[in-house]
């Protein structure tokens, strides 16, 4: 039953990305959420790390690998490179998903902000190899 369990969650994480089509209203809606949930700490723009580090190709690199940042041991632990599921659990709950992360945010709950702030944050240099 756990190994079934375990098999479950792999093949269809919390968050998966939508399969929805992308829209013109979806990319506003994440631009939204960025703004007013982010960006007071982070920024799209390569080397301006802010509290937290640049998000500019945040989906090409190892979690707390951003030069010039000072990461918590854990975020510098971990052994990943960023992708939709990975940052949809980030996004959601923080604390849950890297305990030790020195990141106060409480997390989105909604699966459209989470899914719209990642599709916004990729056409905006997430993608982008620093």
């Amino acid at each position: 039953v756990i190994i079934f369990s375990l098999a479950f969650f792999r093949l269809f994480p919390r968050h998966p990305p939508s399969p929805r089509k992308m829209s013109s209203e979806q990319i506003a809606h994440g631009e939204k959420i960025f703004k007013t949930r982010a960006a007071m700490c982070h920024s799209m723009a390569a080397g301006e790390n802010k509290i937290g580090p640049t998000l500019f190709g945040c989906f090409t690199r190892k979690a707390g690998s951003q030069e010039g940042f000072r990461y918590s041991p854990a975020n510098t632990a971990a052994d990943f490179v960023w992708d939709d599921e990975k940052m949809s659990q980030f996004l959601e709950n923080p604390k849950k998903f890297m305990p030790g992360t020195k990141m106060i945010f409480a997390g989105l709950k909604k699966k459209e902000d989470i899914e719209d702030c990642i599709l916004w944050m990729r056409q905006n240099g997430g993608e982008t190899k620093a």
